[in-house]
């Protein structure tokens, strides 16, 4: 997926915003435009697509199968999916439960989904689970959008 002309993207720890992108044989650059006009304020041209989707991958707190203590009622939840939102600039993540993978499901920020208690890391990033293992998703219905 490329990123629209005035949509939000990660470089170096910052958001900015797309000025101008070109497509050429090498791939699609963008020229990323400083959000807050100022002191040290910096534009940064030529980033190639494939470094801004890095640069959100690094942003990105949580991963896919990330399992988080359900606040409503028992059991766990987990992430499902991530993507990244280009309108607001942040990652959101899909969150549903084991029991019922058509039931609910909702988007959340990184700043909601951290209010969950986290009870163990998802194997698609190559972390270790953290606690007991019970009762797992299943891992190849769980896939990571890039933006």
């Amino acid at each position: 997926m490329q990123f629209k002309v005035g949509g939000l993207v990660p470089w170096r720890g910052q958001v900015y915003r797309v000025a101008w992108k070109v497509t050429g044989k090498d791939g699609t650059y963008y020229r990323l435009v400083d959000l807050v006009k100022g002191e040290g304020s910096m534009d940064r041209d030529s980033v190639l697509h494939e470094a801004v989707l890095e640069a959100i991958k690094a942003m990105a707190r949580y991963a896919v199968n990330d399992r988080f203590q359900n606040q409503i009622g028992r059991g766990h939840i987990w992430v499902k999916e991530r993507k990244w939102d280009a309108r607001t600039g942040t990652v959101l993540y899909r969150l549903n439960d084991y029991w019922d993978e058509g039931r609910w499901h909702t988007w959340v920020t990184q700043d909601e989904l951290a209010r969950y208690p986290l009870l163990g890391k998802g194997m698609s990033d190559g972390l270790q689970d953290t606690s007991a293992t019970e009762g797992q998703p299943h891992s190849e219905e769980s896939r990571i959008t890039d933006p």
